[in-house]
């Protein structure tokens, strides 16, 4: 159970504090009923981010919002669970409902939320993580996409291209999105269109098979031995791994599904939710050896 709750009152946003566990967190301290969509990880404050969905009100007030979990090493228990303190960092972005899944890469991660109804169109705002694992909206114009929903947005730098991209997908990746800006993200960083097509145009033939998810969730990096870009795809019990090519080429993104695993332990304390039903997000880390596991 959750421990005592601080609330204080700063500007527009509460920060509330709370001591958590992992294996089954108590969310009774949120000023909202949140659905959670999204799951990232910021290195810099190990923190987890996420992002959720108020289920309380209607449209077009019903608020899609942010929120920082920061972690201490002070936890412990027979699971090894770690103790969190949970702030409330950000408020909606305007008129924002149902908040996409995202990737976080730096201190940058891009969110797509639906204007007014969850079918769109749709705006995706990129948010700021600092060192201290507060979050804000970045104070640029948001990217515009007429055509409709986003609900999963991959975000990663790709040496080999030389650019970061957003690769999207739509309502049940049905239809992928890429945009794109050339170097490393940055504050200022602004993103074009450069595919928008039905997912199974870009599926090539030679993979494991061409079947492509209802996903929810995307994480985007690139092989160690190689270079070649991999994109992560998660639905319901299901893990997907997809290689792309030709990302920045206009309406010419390649993806060959070379691997996928099903889960279909429970792996969650209550209900029977399927793991990957929501948010998913991959935590790299460096061995002492140096070598890259997750």
């Amino acid at each position: 159970p959750a421990g005592e709750v601080e609330r204080t009152q700063r500007g527009d946003a509460f920060e509330c504090t709370a001591a958590l566990r992992l294996a089954r967190a108590s969310f009774d301290w949120l000023p909202v009923d949140c659905h959670t969509q999204g799951v990232g990880y910021h290195y810099p404050s190990s923190s987890i981010i996420t992002t959720c969905m108020d289920k309380s009100g209607t449209y077009p007030t019903r608020a899609g919002r942010a929120l920082s979990f920061a972690s201490h090493p002070e936890g412990g228990g027979a699971n090894n669970d770690t103790a969190q303190s949970a702030v409330w960092a950000v408020g909606q972005p305007p008129a924002g409902v149902h908040p996409s899944a995202f990737q976080v890469h730096g201190e940058l991660f891009p969110v797509a939320v639906a204007q007014n109804t969850d079918a769109g169109p749709t705006s995706i705002f990129v948010f700021a993580a600092d060192a201290a694992g507060g979050l804000a909206v970045l104070d640029v114009p948001p990217l515009d996409f007429a055509p409709g929903h986003l609900g999963a947005l991959a975000f990663a730098y790709l040496p080999s291209y030389g650019q970061t991209f957003i690769v999207g997908c739509g309502w049940d990746c049905s239809s992928i999105a890429v945009f794109s800006t050339e170097g490393e993200a940055s504050r200022d960083s602004r993103y074009k269109l450069l595919t928008y097509e039905p997912t199974s145009n870009a599926v090539d033939p030679a993979g494991v098979d061409q079947k492509v998810g209802s996903y929810n969730s995307l994480f985007m990096t690139t092989r160690c031995e190689d270079g070649a870009v991999l994109l992560y795809a998660t639905h319901d019990r299901w893990l997907d791994v997809w290689e792309l090519e030709r990302v920045d080429v206009p309406g010419g993104v390649r993806m060959k599904k070379i691997a996928q695993q099903q889960m279909p332990r429970k792996l969650v304390q209550w209900g029977r939710v399927p793991i990957f039903r929501e948010g998913f997000t991959l935590r790299m880390c460096v061995h002492p050896q140096g070598m890259v596991g997750v």
